[in-house]
């Protein structure tokens, strides 16, 4: 049957409008009860919000990303490459739309939402079709300090809490991190983020603990990091900083892509196709049909001192 003209006109139309309502993400929930003590006011700046963009279906459960926008603590920018990238991947998105500083919302507002973010996937992971061991985090520049900061504080939940959110654990199970600001402290650290997130003149003991590459320990989830060696917004040490310590609390499966050139959100090089290999050999994904994992890439005790010569 032939389409008149104008019906396919209309058909794209409404095609164009549905992709913007959906990159829009017009499903969306709020985090905190009406009547939480979290909250300063019923503005729409008060209220943080999850985006929930669950992709195509799938036969089994889908693992799940939580995306933290950049934005240097002052707003929040477009995540929608990474939702379309990691949708087409077969990931379930969420994006988490946290409380700004600029609104009054200093630490430990952003974290809170962050961990509650979280909290709520695992707890709708049933309903949701989600595989509640693949629950991961990404963030790039200041959503990759909030990123960083969910990696190294995080706890198990509270199983007597009253909120059958607050009883589930909000420690991803890996992490994404470009361009990230990581440190709150020395030369490299991006003094805008900072000046935002902290109070003036803060204690040092605030200072330290929100310097992520300070709260690094075993138990940190594996992260994949990437960074441009042009970038003089957020130095590329930060990420340095963050794969070292990794690399000395011997958490297995973290990479570092430190390229030569690339600045902060331009020129930089195609990081998403690195990120899925990695995802592949972490087994967020499954490996490639017809692709053979190399020996011993799930070996997490090849991280352990001493084995690294192992069979050479």
């Amino acid at each position: 049957m032939k389409i008149p003209r104008r019906s396919i006109s209309t058909i794209g139309a409404a095609c164009i409008l549905l992709a913007a309502a959906t990159l829009r993400g017009e499903d969306q929930m709020n985090i905190w009860p009406d009547n939480s003590p979290e909250l300063k006011g019923v503005d729409q700046k008060h209220i943080p919000t999850l985006h929930l963009y669950h992709g195509p279906k799938a036969a089994g459960k889908k693992p799940a990303a939580l995306i933290c926008p950049a934005g240097g603590y002052k707003h929040h920018s477009d995540p929608g490459q990474d939702v379309q990238w990691l949708n087409s991947l077969g990931i379930a998105v969420y994006v988490v739309k946290y409380r700004l500083p600029v609104y009054g919302y200093k630490h430990p507002a952003p974290l809170h939402d962050a961990q509650r973010a979280i909290r709520i996937i695992r707890q709708n992971a049933e309903q949701w079709g989600l595989d509640v061991a693949k629950v991961g985090v990404i963030g790039g520049s200041s959503g990759g300090h909030v990123a960083s900061t969910l990696a190294t504080h995080y706890d198990g939940g509270d199983k007597s809490s009253k909120d059958p959110v607050e009883r589930e654990s909000c420690r991803p199970d890996f992490v994404m991190l470009c361009e990230a600001v990581i440190t709150m402290q020395g030369k490299d650290c991006h003094f805008y983020s900072r000046g935002r997130l902290l109070p003036e003149n803060p204690p040092k003991e605030l200072v330290d603990n929100l310097s992520n590459e300070l709260q690094v320990t075993p138990d940190t989830p594996p992260a994949f990091l990437s960074a441009g060696g042009q970038d003089r917004l957020v130095p590329a040490d930060n990420c340095l900083m963050f794969f070292t310590a990794l690399r000395k609390n011997r958490v297995a499966f973290s990479e570092l892509h430190l390229f030569s050139h690339g600045g902060h959100s331009y020129q930089t090089p195609d990081w998403r196709g690195l990120a899925e290999a990695w995802m592949r050999r972490l087994a967020v994904l499954p490996v490639k049909e017809g692709e053979k994992p190399w020996p011993n890439q799930f070996d997490k005790g090849a991280w352990e001192l001493g084995n690294y010569m192992k069979g050479k």
